[in-house]
């Protein structure tokens, strides 16, 4: 596997004191500024380098990403799941970490992270409802007896998804929710440990599982509630165990069988997925093997009789991945599996249909998926199922030279493959234990830079703004402030504050009616007519902007024909070389993205004004191509999953309302640029196809004994993508951004029809219930 270099990466520098203090008043309005941290250079020493990264998802869509570094730190960052924002990263443990964190949720649907300790210990940590961790408690569960953990925690959960419920009040099996982890210990021996209540922490002894492993494991619950693992040995063979029967808390280690042997050639991790059918669940492997990637499917599930199953011959998916392959779910069932190719590149191939007694492996489209864009080559992956859409997706996490990037999937596409899935672009979310004056840069510490002048803002030592090419370190850097009226509500209005010296950029007025000049003053003066909103730049129907105008009222921040800071009046004009900024961080030399909430900063600006200003201010959407509507993949659960215990054939029948169309509204539906969840100021714009209609009636499902039924339905989708057009008499704005949305297409639409349909199985299903 190739290695890639970490130089180029930002780090932190010593914080040094800025010349001046914020006042009383400013802390008052702003909240303290964190402190300077210098100007970027490099992430981090030769050595010290990346492992994968984890992600844990909150029941409210609050994301917890994870990151270590062989320095032995933890990182995380959160997404919150009202908003959508980004938070900065923070110190999840701040040594002593022995390898990536691993993540599993707690029957009361609490999430917690397991990390290895360079000591050989595990220790784990409950994440709280807002997806934050604590540094300074972490549980101890402890190593085996003599021996010292060296893999990486896989832990495995069952919340009696994957079995029937038991009527027994006093055998309490393992679909209880309790967690079951197992690690590689330095004997090279599977070890496990079990809690002993759910929710609990307090864990059974360490037990052995046997055998002699390489790598990391991987398990699984398997349909009727047992365990199942499967582990590669020196050699490169795949071998699986099972569970006879499921743990008990009375009993919660129980046999296991002899281990199976699954063939060899394989090297690196195995990934398992399920696949769930009408004779139940069959298991399906992915493995590097023999220079391709490669799956094995069961061709019939275990059992309590038989709880290896029966497993079906193989086949090949193209080239080996260079890392481990990494499995996701589509609403409909449907897998995918992802890895980085050789060339460095995140890609991954989709089942047109999953497996089935017919085609035990699944059918597989022809070529894989690549998701170009990353500027540097990927080191690893993780991969979570978003439902921040119109229906369930993909968050992709990649990484590469140091940082963790994310790929939003926008909407899956159409099992025979007429339309594609709709990603988003891929984002920075820089490198774990950064600051915030690092790449990408965010609101709080940022560089505001003419591209085509080559000139940085920036404020010399006499404390005036300027554009300096070699800028002093920090004299270059600022934040952005946002503001809120008298009723705490964002305008998307913003101070423009130094963070060398903590005073606000604003335009200073002369009584000889000449153009005001870009002047600092103490942040705790600053007045509503002295803020600063943005206009993009450059923006299209398929892409965020690449850079905007400062403006101030009527007025531009611009540098003029001999590279003097001043202001232009922008009213009906069109941008120049001169009035045009980009804000990032480590402009130009990095890659001059735009920083975290600086597009955010434009869609609140509109929507605050497009409210509160109407009529003078107005938003406006234009549509663009329109592409077909479509039949969406995934069907999602109308009502609950009935289990028939009885010996004889049940029927059930649900009253299904069904509402198709959609309203684009700020924050729901519609989305600016390739960023959809940070708009939650509701404004809406009508359009001619998307009028809704609501029709119901009675659905029956016949439910064989000892099994699962229950009703989906799959609506109607289409793809839009345009032009937000806002504009104002009042402060002379008027400018276009791009918007994009994948919503709920009225039924018929293109010929597309919403369709309901019963299902039964063996084991329930594991699409979500509709809205």
């Amino acid at each position: 596997m190739p290695q890639f270099s970490l130089l180029g990466r930002p780090s932190r520098m010593v914080a040094r004191k800025s010349a001046l203090l914020l006042s009383s008043a400013a802390i008052a309005i702003f909240g303290a500024l964190p402190a300077y941290s210098g100007v970027p250079a490099v992430a981090a020493a030769d050595g010290i380098i990346p492992t994968s990264p984890a992600v844990a998802t909150s029941p409210d869509g609050t994301l917890t990403l994870l990151a270590t570094y062989s320095t032995g730190q933890l990182g995380y960052r959160v997404r919150s799941g009202a908003k959508g924002d980004w938070g900065s990263w923070k110190s999840a443990f701040d040594k002593g970490t022995g390898g990536p964190p691993a993540v599993a949720q707690n029957l009361n649907k609490g999430q917690v992270v397991f990390v290895r300790g360079t000591n050989g210990t595990l220790r784990y940590q409950k994440i709280s409802g807002k997806g934050e961790i604590r540094a300074d408690v972490w549980n101890v569960i402890g190593q085996p007896a003599g021996v010292s953990l060296e893999g990486n925690p896989v832990v495995v959960a069952n919340n009696n998804v994957y079995s029937k419920p038991s009527d027994s009040s006093t055998k309490v099996s393992n679909t209880d929710g309790r967690l079951e982890v197992f690690v590689r210990g330095s004997d090279n021996g599977l070890w496990y440990t079990v809690q002993k209540a759910p929710n609990g922490d307090s864990w059974t002894d360490w037990k052995r599982l046997g055998g002699n492993w390489e790598g990391n494991p991987a398990a699984i619950v398997e349909g009727d509630g047992r365990i199942g693992i499967f582990a590669r040995t020196a050699d490169g063979h795949i071998k699986h165990s099972a569970q006879r029967a499921q743990g008990t808390q009375q009993d919660p280690q129980p046999d296991w069988t002899p281990w199976l042997d699954l063939g060899d050639g394989f090297t690196g991790g195995v990934a398992v997925a399920g696949n769930i059918t009408k004779s139940g669940r069959l298991l399906q492997i992915f493995g590097n093997r023999a220079g391709n990637l490669y799956t094995m499917t069961q061709s019939a599930p275990g059992t309590a009789n038989d709880p290896d199953g029966t497993w079906a011959a193989g086949m090949a998916l193209g080239p080996a991945f260079t890392t481990n392959p990494v499995t996701a779910s589509y609403p409909d069932g449907r897998l995918a599996v992802f890895g980085v190719n050789a060339q460095g590149k995140v890609a991954y191939r989709a089942q047109t249909q999953s497996a089935d007694d017919k085609n035990f492996n699944g059918i597989w489209v022809a070529n894989r998926v690549v998701l170009d864009g990353l500027r540097e080559a990927a080191t690893s992956l993780a991969v979570e199922t978003s439902t921040s859409g119109a229906v369930p997706g993909f968050d992709v996490f990649a990484m590469a030279n140091g940082s963790v990037f994310q790929r939003t999937q926008l909407a899956a596409g159409t099992p025979d493959g007429s339309r594609a899935d709709a990603w988003l672009g891929w984002k920075d979310l820089a490198w774990p234990f950064s600051g915030p004056c690092e790449p990408p840069g965010g609101l709080p510490c940022l560089q505001i830079y003419n591209p085509n002048l080559h000139l940085p803002l920036a404020v010399n030592n006499s404390g005036t703004p300027n554009g300096q090419e070699k800028a002093p370190i920090g004299q270059d850097r600022w934040a952005l402030v946002q503001q809120r009226d008298a009723n705490g509500k964002e305008t998307g209005s913003f101070d423009i504050v130094t963070r060398y010296y903590h005073t606000c950029l604003y335009l200073e007025y002369s009584d000889s009616g000449t153009d005001p000049t870009p002047s600092l003053k103490d942040c705790g003066s600053m007045t509503p007519e002295d803020r600063w909103s943005l206009e993009p730049v450059g923006s299209n129907s398929v892409s965020e902007p690449d850079s905007y105008r400062l403006h101030s009222w009527a007025w531009c921040l611009a540098f003029d024909s001999d590279r003097n800071l001043g202001v232009r009046y922008c009213p009906g004009t069109t941008p120049t070389s001169q009035d045009t900024w980009k804000l990032g961080e480590n402009l130009p030399t990095f890659a001059e993205e735009t920083a975290e909430g600086v597009v955010g900063l434009v869609a609140k600006y509109a929507a605050y004004h497009c409210k509160v200003d109407a009529p003078k201010a107005k938003c406006t959407f234009v549509d663009g191509p329109t592409t077909p509507a479509y039949q969406a993949s995934s069907g999602c659960i109308e009502g609950t999953v009935i289990f028939n215990d009885s010996t004889e054939k049940a029927q059930f029948s649900r009253a299904v309302t069904k509402s198709t169309g959609s309203t684009w509204t700020v924050g729901t539906n519609i989305e600016f640029g390739p960023l959809k969840d940070l708009f939650k100021i509701s404004f809406d714009a009508n359009h001619a196809w998307t009028e809704t209609a609501t029709t119901g009636g009675q659905t029956t499902v016949t439910v064989p004994p000892q099994q699962f039924g229950w009703i989906e339905r799959a609506p109607v989708l289409r793809e839009t993508s345009g032009s937000w057009r806002y504009s104002n008499d009042d402060d002379g704005l008027n400018w276009n951004f791009s918007g994009r949305n994948i919503s709920y297409a009225k039924n018929g639409t293109n010929g597309a029809v919403d369709f309901t349909v019963t299902k039964t199985s063996n084991v329930p299903p594991t699409s979500g219930h509709c809205e």
